[in-house]
C-alpha cells in the first residue's frame, strides 16, 4: 500500500491549527489579566484583600506568631538600639509603654552629597532613616522572623509622621 504525502499532511496541518489556535487563546487569557495587572483593577481587588491590621506593638510582644507573614500597621516613636547608627543599624518602633519591635530600613541610612556646584535647598535632599528618629510614625509592613537572631521583626513597607504630636 503506497503512502499518501497529501492526505497526511493535510492531518498535520489541521493538528498545526488546532494547536496555534490554543496557543493564541491562552496568549489572548494572559494578556487579558495582564492588561488588569498593569491597569491596577487586579492589585486593586488583591489589595482590598489584604489589609493592614492595626496592631498595638504589646500584642505583637504577647504572641509574635499570631502575626507572622502578615500586613500590620504600628504606632510609636523610632529610636536606633544599634552601637553605631552606620556600622551597626538597628532600629526598633516603641510604644509609650515602651514595648517595641525590631523594624526594618524602609529608606537608605544616607544619600550622597550633591555634586559640586550643584545647589541644593534642604527640602530637596531626600529622606533618610534619622530624619525619622525620635519621631512618633505610624508604620506599616509584614512580620517576619530573623532566623539569625530567632527575632521577630517588622519588614517595613512604608512609613508616615503622626501630626499632633
Amino acid at each position: 500500500m503506497p503512502y499518501d504525502l497529501r492526505e497526511s499532511n493535510f492531518e498535520d496541518q489541521k493538528r498545526g491549527y488546532e494547536m496555534k489556535a490554543v496557543s493564541y487563546k491562552t496568549i489572548l487569557v494572559v494578556l487579558f489579566f495582564a492588561g488588569l495587572l498593569n491597569s491596577g483593577w487586579l492589585l486593586l481587588a488583591l489589595s482590598a484583600s489584604a489589609q493592614n491590621q492595626e496592631v498595638g506593638i504589646h500584642e505583637i510582644k504577647a504572641a509574635p506568631e499570631k502575626f507572622l507573614n502578615k500586613k500590620i500597621t504600628v504606632r510609636g516613636r523610632l529610636r536606633s538600639t544599634g552601637r553605631n547608627y552606620f556600622t551597626d543599624p538597628q532600629f526598633v518602633i516603641e510604644d509609650d509603654a515602651g514595648n517595641s519591635v525590631d523594624v526594618s530600613p524602609w529608606v537608605p541610612l544616607e544619600v550622597p552629597p550633591p555634586m559640586p556646584g550643584k545647589e541644593q535647598s534642604p527640602g530637596d535632599r531626600p529622606l533618610v532613616m534619622r530624619d525619622f528618629l525620635g519621631r512618633k510614625l505610624s508604620v506599616s509592613g509584614t512580620v517576619r522572623i530573623d532566623h539569625m537572631k530567632g527575632k521577630h521583626f517588622l519588614d517595613v513597607e512604608s512609613a508616615a509622621e503622626e501630626t499632633g504630636q
